[in-house]
Parts: structure tokens; C-alpha cells; sequence
């Protein structure tokens, strides 16, 4: 034990100047890096000022909109979500969901009739794209008549009639 105890005394009074060398020459050569780069430093602080801390400040600004903002995007999420599920659940109980068999013309059955009306009027019974005489006149004459179902029913049928003024002066 007193051997090794001798090699560490020994060591350090070796080791320990070395090691303070050595750091002074590091903190010489890190303070001459930062002498020669300090103009690069101090732009680049600057830099970082007007990058990072500037916004960051007009954005500190308006911290109570955002509050209000998220609360409110908060609020409409979980509104949203219990009218969806309300809805659901009244569709469910009442029974009144929306059937899925589509009820009127779909685009096949419209062009079927056009082809059909096409191959109806090239008929040879007829000559010509018109025919003449009352098959004409049949056809517009639904478009020329009024129509005697709206006649009668309610307010949209009667003309609105203005008024006159009964002040002649020209007084206002």
C-alpha cells in the first residue's frame, strides 16, 4: 500500500502541472477564438435577437386572443360533438332516418327518354325535324296557357299593385 500510495503522490506532483498547463493554454486560445470572433458573435446575437425574441414579443402581445381562440375552438369541438351524438340518438329512437333507395331520374333514365323522344319524332310518319299543323301547336300550347292550378292559391298569385303618392307639392 505505501508503494502506491508513493506512485499517486508522485503522479500528481507530475500530473497536476501538466493539467494547468495545459487548461491555461485552452482558456488563452478560447479567449484569443473569442477576440477574433467577436464581430461574428455579436451579429449573430443581434440575428438571434431580431429572429427569435422580436416576434416572440408581438406574439406575447396577443395572448389573449389566442386564449380566446382556443377556448372558443375548444368550446365548438364539444358542441359539435354532443349535437352529433343528440342528433343520432333522436334519429335512432324516432325512427325517422332517410331511406337509401334514390326516388326520381337518374342521369341513364333521362337520356333513355331523350333517345326515345329522338327516335319518336324520326318516325316516318313524319317528315321534316317539325311536324306540321296541330302537333305543333299541341306542343306549345301547354306553354302558352296559364297555368290554372297556381290560379287561385294564395298571395303569389295576385299582382302587387303601388301605390300614389297623393302628395303633389314635391314636398319631402
Amino acid at each position: 500500500m505505501a508503494v502506491l500510495s508513493s506512485i499517486k503522490a508522485v503522479g500528481a506532483f507530475i500530473l497536476v502541472p501538466i493539467y494547468q498547463l495545459l487548461r491555461a493554454l485552452g482558456n488563452l486560445l478560447a479567449g484569443l477564438i473569442l477576440i477574433i470572433f467577436a464581430p461574428v458573435i455579436h451579429v449573430a446575437a443581434y440575428a438571434g435577437h431580431a429572429f427569435f425574441v422580436i416576434p416572440y414579443r408581438i406574439f406575447a402581445k396577443f395572448e389573449s386572443i389566442y386564449i380566446f381562440l382556443g377556448v372558443a375552438a375548444v368550446v365548438g369541438i364539444l358542441t359539435g360533438g354532443i349535437l352529433y351524438l343528440v342528433s343520432k340518438l333522436l334519429v335512432s329512437v324516432l325512427g325517422i332516418g332517410g331511406s337509401s333507395d334514390v326516388t326520381g331520374r337518374t342521369a341513364a333514365s333521362v337520356r333513355a327518354a331523350r333517345r326515345k323522344r329522338i327516335a319518336e319524332s324520326r318516325s316516318p310518319g313524319k317528315s321534316g325535324r317539325f311536324s306540321a299543323g296541330s302537333d305543333l301547336k299541341r306542343e306549345y300550347a301547354e306553354w302558352l296557357e296559364p297555368d290554372r292550378e297556381k290560379k287561385g292559391k294564395g298571395l303569389l298569385s295576385q299582382t302587387i299593385l303601388e301605390e300614389e303618392d297623393d302628395n303633389s307639392d314635391g314636398d319631402f
